[in-house]
């Protein structure tokens, strides 16, 4: 039985004005292999394509469907599908011991017991990354964007946080307890 969609391919630029699609994101997905060579679209000359619209139209529907998914049911489907960055970063995941948390109290050196609860943000960047602090407006904005753990207080115009609070990516974060490894 025929298909009824005809394979309608025209090209690159042409198609891109069709679809009202931004032509510098068609190309990025062509060279990062996010669309396939004579699915998607095909060499036709030198440095000359052809985009197959109805092709592509359909995998962008699908590209818009596969966001709605929850994280974790995307990241099963690209393990699936073969996806080598993410193979490698649930494999490194994976190599990494999950944190344990001890029950009893640890006794903590008198120098630790010292320790001043809260310390500037300027201070605690200074203790953490040395020489190559980055300044307090970046600081800040680490802070609005959830990336130092544990939170630091504001208190009148300051932020004060704990002299053990880290840097953390929330995506790398949000990635981990995804697989249940953080």
């Amino acid at each position: 039985m025929a298909d009824n969609k005809v394979d309608r391919w025209l090209p690159l630029e042409e198609a891109a004005a069709v679809m009202n699609r931004s032509l510098r994101i068609i190309k990025s997905q062509m060279r990062n292999g996010r669309i396939r060579r004579d699915h998607h679209f095909r060499k036709v000359g030198d440095a000359q394509f052809e985009l197959n619209i109805t092709k592509y139209l359909e995998w962008l529907d699908e590209q818009k469907e596969r966001r709605k998914l929850p994280f974790i049911e995307r990241v099963r489907l690209g393990i699936e599908e073969g996806n080598q960055k993410l193979m490698d970063a649930v494999d490194e995941t994976r190599t990494k011991a999950p944190r344990e948390r001890e029950l009893s109290v640890p006794v903590l050196p008198e120098s630790a017991k010292r320790r001043p609860k809260l310390i500037p943000i300027a201070v605690w960047a200074e203790e953490t990354f040395g020489d190559y602090a980055p300044p307090v407006r970046t600081i800040r904005s680490w802070i609005r964007a959830g990336k130092i753990y544990p939170m630091p207080v504001k208190i009148g115009r300051s932020y004060y946080v704990k002299p053990d609070a880290e840097y953390v990516d929330p995506l790398v974060q949000r990635f981990r307890r995804s697989i249940g490894r953080y």
